[in-house]
């Protein structure tokens, strides 16, 4: 893991002005903090004159919506470091997938005839394309901490043990793109004109049948987040502490997958020929409609996948 080091004389210089901002317009939430198993906070910024952890404890965000997050205390507390205390965003977040895209319009079909000849379907409507998967990004954590110190056990805060998840968020996968529509049918051709000796003018052909919509294009994929950047701020001896006794997971959430190009509707059929009449004869059917070329608009792209985030050891020279 390669953690960076940033030296500053004061957190004021140490921190961006939002974060500072936020910090000293936020009141403290409790004078004493407890951590227990499975605490979930909602908020954006925790902040309390001690923070207390009890063994096994997890601490989990759930507002992603947020630019960054901030622990704050003046002492970070452990009952017992044999168990890791454990910060995480919430494992279930996942950028929304797309909605598939709707079904293209069917195209009309041919209606009548013009001098005995049956009209042609209409072609058959592409069909739209599928949503794109949802984007989402990682907020930045800051912990500061004044003092981090061991309580209810013999072991030293060098045995500390703390894990923090902040894997990238995967991106939402593409809609499918809707289904090309129907090509429309063509209508029959006119019986012929016949007389006691003759046809005096023959069948109409049918209509033809309509070429049929193209599948609509499949969304592309939400790009996953990169992993959170992470600062510990504090003085020289705890933010080594710090460092050397965390687990950082901090990789690049996965790109969602596009979504499959809709399928072709299908081709309208040609219409019947004029009927037998007297002298006459049937009159030739139309054309099948035929599939178009090529028969989708195409699959979405897959996300690009994150990139792996950053640890910082923020050290003061006075805090």
């Amino acid at each position: 893991m390669n953690i960076q080091e940033l030296v500053f004389n004061s957190l004021n210089e140490a921190l961006p002005e939002d974060v500072m901002n936020l910090i000293n317009d936020t009141a403290v939430i409790e004078n004493v903090f407890p951590v227990n198993q499975g605490e979930i906070f909602n908020g954006q910024i925790l902040k309390a004159n001690e923070i207390i952890c009890q063994p096994d404890a997890t601490l989990t965000f759930t507002n992603s919506n947020v630019p960054f997050w901030v622990i704050y205390c003046d002492k970070l507390k452990l009952k017992n470091n044999s168990f890791p205390v454990r910060i995480e965003i919430d494992q279930s977040i996942n950028g929304k997938n797309g909605a598939n895209g709707l079904k293209g319009n069917d195209g009309a079909n041919g209606v009548g005839e013009v001098n005995r000849q049956g009209q042609p379907g209409w072609v058959g409507q592409a069909g739209l394309a599928g949503e794109n998967g949802e984007t989402l990004k990682n907020p930045n954590l800051y912990i500061i901490a004044k003092e981090i110190i061991c309580i209810d056990t013999l072991q030293n805060i060098e045995d500390s043990k703390f894990v923090l998840d902040f894997d990238g968020i995967s991106g939402g996968d593409g809609g499918n793109g809707g289904n090309g529509g129907n090509g429309g049918n063509g209508s029959n051709g006119k019986e012929g004109a016949t007389s006691a000796f003759d046809c005096k003018e023959g069948p109409g052909r049918g209509g033809n049948g309509a070429e049929s919509g193209r599948g609509g294009m499949g969304g592309q994929g939400g790009n996953g987040s990169n992993g959170s950047d992470i600062y510990f701020v504090s003085t020289a001896i705890y933010t080594e502490v710090f460092v050397n006794a965390a687990k950082f997971y901090i990789r690049g959430g996965n790109g969602g997958i596009g979504g499959n190009g809709g399928k072709a509707g299908k081709p309208g059929y040609g219409g019947n020929g004029g009927s037998k009449n007297g002298w006459c004869g049937r009159g030739p059917e139309g054309s099948d409609g035929v599939y178009p070329e090529p028969k989708t608009l195409g699959d979405g792209l897959d996300g690009q996948d994150g990139e792996k985030g950053n640890v910082f050891k923020v050290t003061l020279s006075n805090f």
